[in-house]
């Protein structure tokens, strides 16, 4: 069985503009930038690691290098897999409070407020 397949990925609402991801883990949840949630989709994907590995670059188009990409993992990936068990239970919840077209209409009205009033 591969063992980046009991990592679960979900997408992540969050106020960055770069999409970011949750990663959960037996009860672990980490967040991550979107290159390594798709590195991990290719190491879920992939029978073995170098396959994997070979897919991500031509993915990316050569952009990285074997050794940065294995560094790359053990690093970040190997470490979710490896963590200590916590018999901590916990709960994950998403509650969308007001819809993105009202938060850009009302920051687009209250940009004023963070304008420098004048340079000393």
């Amino acid at each position: 069985m591969n063992e980046y397949n009991s990592i679960t990925i979900h997408p992540l609402s969050a106020s960055t503009q770069e999409k970011r991801y949750l990663l959960s883990c037996e009860g672990r949840y980490y967040e991550t930038s979107s290159s390594i949630a798709e590195l991990l989709v290719e190491l879920q994907q992939n029978a073995t690691q170098e396959e994997a590995v070979n897919a991500y670059i031509h993915k990316t188009g050569g952009r990285y290098t074997v050794e940065q990409i294995k560094q790359i993992i053990n690093k970040f990936i190997v470490p979710i897999l490896s963590a200590p068990k916590q018999q901590k239970h916990t709960f994950l919840y998403e509650k969308e409070l007001f819809p993105a077209t009202a938060i850009d209409r009302f920051s687009d009205a209250f940009r004023f407020l963070f304008n420098k009033i004048g340079s000393t």
